[in-house]
């Protein structure tokens, strides 16, 4: 997938606990207006990984506690940590 074709929204910052959990940080003006979203894809060396969410909520300003579907572990988290995220 091109870059060209999508805009930044923000990277993976940390893990959060032992089961594959992950906050996000969204680099927008208005945060809470992607309180919604269903995917993102994620900047894995050259390329843009489509993940679904099975869980995406609110912490604090701009980070987002987030489950992504596939990510099943510590391991599976630390593999895409501080990853950049982006949308179409």
């Amino acid at each position: 997938m091109n870059l060209d074709n999508h805009f930044y929204l923000g990277k993976i910052t940390k893990l959060f606990g032992f089961k594959g959990e992950l906050i996000f940080y969204l680099d927008v003006d208005a945060p809470m207006n992607y309180s919604e979203l269903e995917m993102v894809f994620v900047k894995r060396k050259s390329s843009l990984i489509p993940y679904f969410f099975e869980k995406f909520e609110h912490r604090k300003d701009a980070n987002f506690r987030v489950k992504l579907e596939g990510v099943d572990d510590e391991e599976g988290a630390k593999s895409i940590g501080n990853a950049e995220l982006y949308l179409p």
